[in-house]
C-alpha cells in the first residue's frame, strides 16, 4: 500500500482507510477431489516418458485422467477398511511407534495419532493433534489377543493396560463416526477396476497409504496369482475337448517317471480331502487343485502355456512344470486384470490404459486416446478376440457359478445374478485374490504382506480379499441393470446326470441341465440301472482310481 501511495495511485485518505481495515486473507490451498496419489504417479511417469522433464514440469500441460472420482474414493476407502477388518481379526502389534511423541507422528491412512492422558482398565482418554479429547472403552475393543514380535509369543489381553500405557502416543480411526482403537495394518493391498470393453482403468490403488509406502502393487507387484490361474487351464481344456461335465478323478496324484515334477511334490486340495470322480464345472467352482493338475497333465504344459501367452502374460511368468496348474507364477493385479477382462467381454484381449487426454497450456490437444473396444457386433475394429464366443460363454457360466455356489458365495449379498469371478489363495495363504467381473466392469482385489509371509491360517481369497472386491462393487454397480448372459449360436443346453456326466433320461436328484458346444453334446444316455440287488457275481469293482 506503502508503495501504490508514493507512486501516487492512491491517495492519503485511500492509504489510511485501507491500513485500518481488518485483515481478511486466508492461506489458499487446492481442495483435493479425490485421493489418487498411485494414478498421479503413473500419470508423472507417462508424461516425463512421452515429453521429457523439463516439458513435463515447465509447460504447463493438462492431463485428463480416466479415473472416476466416485469411484476412486470407493476404491480407497473399501481398500483400508478391509485391511482394518483383517488387522482386527489378529493380534494387537506391540510397537515402538507407541512411544514416539504425538508431534513427531503422522496421519497415516484412515489413522490419526493420539497421546493417551489417562488410562485404566476399562477406558484410556486421549488427545490428538487437533486438541481433540477423546475416550474409548475396552468393551469396543477389537482385539483379545497381542503379539511381541521380541519375544514372538502371542497373549490374551483383558484390559487396556495389557497394551498401552500412560503418555504413549496410540492410533485411532473414525467408523461410522464413532473413534476407535486402530494400528496401521501389517498387511498391504491392491485393487483395480477397468472398463472391460475399454480397458479404461477406472479406480487404482496401490497399497494402504502412498506417502507411508509408495511401492504400487498393482503395477509393480510379483505374486503368485495361485487359483486365480485356473480359468487359463480350464479354458484350454474346452479348447482340446472337455466340456463343463467331463468327470475327472480327484485322487491323490502318484509318482510318476518324471521324477523332477512328480516325486516330490504332492498337489492337494485345500481341505486336504479327495473326491472321487468330479465335473470339471464342480471342479471349479469347488477350486479343486488336483482336477487342475490331471488337466494340465492331460492337455499338455505347452498347451497351457501358449493360451496364458494369448491372455498377456510372459512366458517367464509361467513355470513350466505342473505346479502352473496352481498358479505358482507370477502377475500382478494389472495382469490379471487384462486376463478376468477377457471373459467379461466376450472374449478379447483389451489393453488397459489411465490417460484419456493430454493438452498444452493453451488448450490444443496433443494426445487423444483411442482404444480398440471389444465389441462384438460391431463393425469398428475390435481388439484380437482370442477365445470363441461359444468357449467364453461356457466359461462365463463356470465363472458365475463360483458366486452362486463356490466359494465366493459371500459376493450373493449384492444380490446380483451377473457376477462372476475366481478366488486365489496361495500356499501358506501369503497370497489372498478374488478376480470379479459383470460385463461392466473388471475388479482384482490382493491381498498379502511385502515381505511374503502368511497372512495367516483361514486368510483365503474368499476371506481376505473377498470383502473388499464386494463393498467395492456395492456401489460400482448400484445403478447398473443386470445383465443376462446371452447364450450364442453353437451352445447346446442338454439335460445330463451329474454323476457320469452323459445324458440322463429324465429329471431326477442326479440330472442338470449343462451347456456345450453343440459339436460336443454327449450322445450316450445314463444306462438304466435296476433295482439295487446284492453282487453275487464274485466280479472285481472297480475302485475310484481306476477312473482316470
Amino acid at each position: 500500500m506503502k508503495r501504490m501511495l508514493d507512486l501516487e495511485y492512491i491517495n492519503q485518505q485511500d492509504y489510511d482507510t485501507a491500513i485500518q481495515a481488518p485483515i481478511t486473507a486466508s492461506t489458499y490451498t487446492t481442495q483435493r477431489e479425490l485421493y489418487a496419489p498411485y494414478i498421479a504417479e503413473m500419470v508423472r511417469n507417462e508424461i516425463i516418458h512421452l515429453y521429457g522433464e523439463e516439458v513435463a514440469y515447465s509447460a504447463g500441460l493438462k492431463v485428463y485422467t480416466t479415473i472416476k472420482s466416485d469411484l476412486q474414493n470407493t476404491a480407497v476407502s473399501a481398500l483400508r477398511n478391509n485391511l482394518h477388518n483383517y488387522a482386527e481379526r489378529h493380534s494387537y502389534q506391540v510397537n515402538k511407534a507407541q512411544k514416539q511423541t504425538l508431534k513427531a507422528s503422522d496421519k497415516i491412512g484412515d489413522t490419526v495419532p493420539a497421546t493417551v492422558l489417562e488410562i485404566n482398565k476399562k477406558q484410556l482418554t486421549v488427545q490428538t493433534q487437533e486438541k481433540e479429547v477423546i475416550t474409548l472403552y475396552w468393551k469396543d475393543s477389537p482385539w483379545s489377543t497381542k503379539y511381541d514380535p521380541h519375544n514372538e509369543k502371542t497373549q490374551s489381553i483383558s484390559s487396556f493396560l495389557d497394551i498401552i500405557q500412560l503418555n504413549d502416543t496410540i492410533r485411532l480411526r473414525k467408523v461410522k463416526a464413532k473413534w476407535r482403537l486402530a494400528q496401521i495394518p501389517q498387511a498391504e493391498s491392491a485393487f483395480i477396476a477397468l472398463d472391460p470393453n475399454s480397458g479404461a482403468i477406472l479406480a487404482l490403488s496401490g497399497g494402504y497409504a502412498y506417502f507411508n509406502n509408495k511401492y504400487n502393487r498393482v503395477t509393480q507387484a510379483k505374486r503368485q496369482p495361485g487359483s486365480g490361474f485356473k480359468p487359463i487351464i480350464y479354458t484350454t481344456a474346452l479348447e482340446h475337448g472337455y466340456t463343463a461335465a467331463s468327470m475327472i478323478n480327484d485322487a491323490p496324484i502318484l509318482d510318476t517317471n518324471n521324477s523332477t515334477q512328480e516325486s516330490e511334490w504332492r498337489p492337494e486340495n485345500y481341505s486336504h480331502k479327495f473326491y472321487g470322480p468330479t465335473s470339471i464345472r464342480t471342479a471349479l467352482r469347488k477350486s479343486r487343485n488336483l482336477i487342475s493338475v490331471r488337466l494340465l497333465r492331460s492337455i499338455g504344459i505347452p498347451a497351457v502355456t501358449k493360451t496364458a501367452l494369448r491372455f498377456g502374460f510372459n512366458k517367464e511368468q509361467l513355470p513350466q512344470k505342473l505346479s502352473l496348474a496352481l498358479g505358482s507364477g507370477y502377475a500382478s493385479p494389472l495382469q490379471m486384470a487384462r486376463m478376468y477382462a477377457v471373459f467379461a467381454n466376450g472374449g478379447f484381449l483389451i489393453t488397459p490404459f489411465f490417460i484419456e487426454r493430454i493438452e498444452s497450456s493453451t488448450g490444443e490437444i496433443l494426445f487423444q486416446a483411442e482404444p480398440l473396444t471389444a465389441c462384438t457386433n460391431c463393425v469398428a475394429k475390435n481388439p484380437p478376440q482370442i477365445i470363441t464366443p461359444q468357449i467364453n460363454f461356457i466359461m462365463n457360466t463356470l465363472l458365475r457359478d463360483v458366486v452362486q455356489r463356490g466359494t465366493a458365495t459371500k459376493a450373493k449379498s449384492l444380490q446380483r445374478t451377473d457376477l462372476a469371478g475366481k478366488t486365489g489363495t496361495t500356499n501358506d495363504q501369503k497370497d489372498a485374490w478374488f478376480n470379479g467381473f459383470t460385463p461392466h466392469i473388471v475388479g482384482i482385489a490382493w491381498v498379502g504382506r511385502d515381505n511374503s509371509q502368511s497372512l495367516g491360517r483361514f486368510e483365503t481369497g474368499g476371506k481376505a480379499a473377498l470383502p473388499l472386491w464386494v463393498d467395492f462393487m456395492r456401489y460400482a454397480l448400484k445403478d447398473k441393470a443386470e445383465e443376462e448372459l446371452v447364450m450364442p449360436e453353437g451352445i447346446s443346453k442338454v439335460l445330463i446326470d451329474t454323476e457320469e456326466g452323459l445324458l440322463a433320461r429324465e429329471e431326477s436328484p442326479t440330472s442338470t441341465w449343462e451347456y456345450f458346444r453343440t459339436k460336443f453334446v454327449p450322445t450316450q444316455y445314463v444306462p438304466f440301472t435296476p433295482e439295487i440287488t446284492n453282487n453275487t457275481t464274485g466280479e472285481e469293482q472297480a475302485t475310484p482310481e481306476a477312473l482316470f
